[in-house]
């Protein structure tokens, strides 16, 4: 689909596009009112959820080097069972 006006340039840099999803939709959160925190990845997204125990969504990318996003939502649901969790993907064609 080509809209007038809209032309994208998407870098080859996966983890920059990756990380500038995830700064972009932290930030549309924020500015409606939601506190929004971040993580570079599963690993420190468990960490957040340790010291930050009043989130009540994590929402995470499927596809992410390392541990995934269904990988880091079971074991956040184990730990955290009230917990909700919106899996997403980033796919690129």
């Amino acid at each position: 689909m080509n809209l007038p006006g809209l032309n994208f340039q998407l870098g080859e840099d996966i983890d920059a596009l990756r990380d500038a999803v995830r700064d972009f939709a932290a930030a549309a959160l924020r500015r409606v009112g939601y506190r929004a925190l971040t993580a570079e990845s599963a690993e420190d997204a468990l960490e957040v959820l340790t010291v930050e125990p009043d989130i009540s969504l994590l929402v995470t990318d499927i596809a992410m080097p390392g541990m995934n996003g269904r990988e880091l939502a079971e074991r956040a649901s184990q730990r955290w069972p009230s917990l909700k969790v919106l899996l997403v993907l980033l796919w690129l064609r």
